[in-house]
């Protein structure tokens, strides 16, 4: 994995591109795409991000090919999730929301922006933005749930 040996800023980089690939339902994404480079021969670094593909508007029941926390849902990116990547990556779960509602922000408004979409047609760019726009609102309703318990406890 890559916290044992891309340190702190590949680990988040990693879960970057996991809550990317569950936020546009790309279940492809297997052990052959994560891929290290060592530019200095020694340390290892994440490769560039590549085949990050919507399969679920293919495949509408597909899961993740690796898991996410346990889980292999891409239907959600929940607390629970989260706090088991934490704990298996020695990290603070709090960083890590702040990471998921970063990177729904970001893709929401690229997708929304994106002129290449309407290359697509109306049945795949539908499904695909619904896709983001469910898994989105899902995660912010689970981190504002989240959120109400610590400030009761």
């Amino acid at each position: 994995m890559p916290w044992a040996e891309t340190g702190e800023a590949g680990t988040y980089e990693f879960f970057r591109r996991l809550v990317f690939s569950v936020l546009i339902g790309n279940g492809d994404m297997h052990l052959k795409n994560w891929s290290r480079l060592y530019p200095d021969r020694r340390t290892p670094v994440l490769s560039p991000a590549y085949d990050f593909v919507a399969i679920l508007p293919y495949i509408p029941n597909d899961s993740l090919a690796l898991s996410f926390g346990g889980s292999r849902s891409l239907s959600e990116i929940g607390t629970d999730q989260v706090r088991r990547f934490a704990d298996t990556a020695r990290l603070p779960a709090s960083p890590l929301w702040t990471i998921v509602t970063d990177i729904i922000d970001r893709t929401v408004a690229a997708w929304e922006r994106l002129p290449e979409k309407d290359l697509l047609s109306e049945k795949m760019r539908k499904a695909i933005g619904e896709r983001i726009l469910t898994v989105a609102k899902s995660a912010v309703q689970v981190q504002g749930r989240s959120a109400r318990k610590r400030s009761r406890s």
